[in-house]
């Protein structure tokens, strides 16, 4: 069957993953985080830290050319919870943990479902990280997604490619290109 424009099998993006690499660019794997850290999100070295990135937050002062996108490392069930409790999406959409490893993605295009749900996305906006945007339904707790509103100041790193809405929420795919140049 071949659903109608806005008539997708998938009612919802909490059980996607929160961010999907479709073409890879610079990528740095020997990082750690420092706190938490969901995958998807907006990340910063720590100022006097060597390769340590945090999770952006309201009132962070990043540098444009250092704001990226985190990914976990080793992507593994949380042994608390049982590996047979968990399928692959949720295991890459477990939280990075204090310390624990994380990949680092500073180009290429990638598709977020991490995305603040709205019907106004348009190929060419501007996206950035919204710590306090609402995050779709099923993602983890919290607040802070990628949005094309209330953009935390230099974490404006991607241009809108595509949008596919999801089911009624405003829920959807969003495909991005980074934005690279001198800054």
């Amino acid at each position: 069957m071949t659903p109608t424009p806005g008539s997708f099998p998938i009612a919802g993006t909490g059980k996607l993953p929160n961010v999907t690499v479709q073409h890879p660019g610079e990528v740095w794997s020997n990082l750690r985080a420092a706190g938490n850290v969901v995958p998807g999100a907006a990340i910063a070295p720590v100022v006097g830290a060597s390769r340590r990135y945090k999770q952006l937050v309201a009132g962070d002062t990043p540098q444009r050319r250092q704001v990226g996108v985190a990914l976990r490392q080793v992507a593994l069930p949380d042994p608390n919870s049982g590996p047979a409790t968990l399928g692959p999406n949720e295991i890459v959409n477990q939280m990075i943990a204090d310390q624990d490893w994380l990949r680092l993605y500073l180009s290429g295009v990638v598709g977020l479902t991490l995305c603040e749900p709205r019907a106004d996305y348009q190929p060419g906006q501007l996206i950035g990280w919204n710590p306090a945007a609402a995050r779709p339904v099923g993602k983890a707790a919290g607040a802070g997604a990628w949005s094309n509103q209330g953009i935390l100041a230099n974490t404006d790193i991607f241009e809108v490619f595509e949008y596919r809405v999801f089911g009624s929420g405003n829920e959807g795919l969003l495909t991005v290109r980074f934005l690279r140049g001198e800054d």
